[in-house]
C-alpha cells in the first residue's frame, strides 16, 4: 500500500490540486479533511491508499461510484475489498466513471473467477502487486542472497530447497 502522504507530496509536486477525505460517515471534519462525500463529487481522480478493515471494506461500492463525475478515474493502490469488485465492473460498463485501475484483489491472487479479470472492462487496467519492490525490501533480499551465496561457499548453505 502506497502511503497517502506520499501520493500527496507527488501531486502537489505536479501542481494537482489535493483533497484528502475524511473518514467515510464522520460528522465533524479533521483539519485539512474533506468530507468523504465531497470527496467523491469534486475528485477527477480518486486514489485510495487505505488499509483494510472493518470500517473501509467496500468503502467504495455502488452508491459512493455513482456519486462520482463520469469523467472520474479511480485508483485502488489500497488493498482488495476497499473497492467492491461486482460494483467497480458495474460501474465502468455503464460509464458511471470514466476508468479504473488497481493493483489490488479481494482474493489474491486473482483468478479467473475474479470479475475484474472475468469480465474485464476496456477502461480497466489491471497490474501485478508491487508493494514490495520499496528500496527497504530490495536492500533485505540483496542482504540475504549475499548471505546465501556466502553460506553455501563457506560450506554452510542457508535456505535450501530438499525434493524427496
Amino acid at each position: 500500500m502506497i502511503e497517502g502522504k506520499h501520493i500527496e507530496k507527488i501531486a502537489k509536486a505536479l501542481s494537482i490540486t489535493v483533497l484528502i477525505a475524511d473518514r467515510k460517515g464522520s460528522t465533524t471534519l479533521r483539519p485539512g479533511r474533506t468530507s468523504f462525500i465531497d470527496t467523491l463529487q469534486k475528485s477527477t481522480v480518486l486514489m485510495i491508499g487505505c488499509p483494510l478493515d472493518e470500517n473501509t471494506r467496500d468503502m467504495i461500492a455502488e452508491e459512493e461510484l455513482k456519486l462520482m463525475q463520469p469523467t472520474a478515474s479511480l485508483i485502488n493502490v489500497a488493498r482488495g475489498g476497499v473497492v467492491n469488485e461486482q460494483a467497480l465492473v458495474k460501474a465502468l460498463k455503464e460509464g458511471t466513471i470514466a476508468n479504473a485501475a488497481t493493483d489490488v484483489f479481494e482474493t489474491e491472487p486473482a483468478t479467473s473467477a475474479n470479475p475484474l479479470i472475468s469480465e474485464a472492462p476496456p477502461n480497466l487496467t489491471v497490474s501485478p502487486h508491487i508493494a514490495w519492490y520499496a528500496d527497504a525490501s530490495l536492500e533485505n533480499l540483496q542482504r540475504i542472497v549475499k548471505r546465501n551465496i556466502e553460506g553455501f561457499v563457506e560450506g554452510r548453505p542457508e535456505n535450501l530447497v530438499y525434493q524427496r
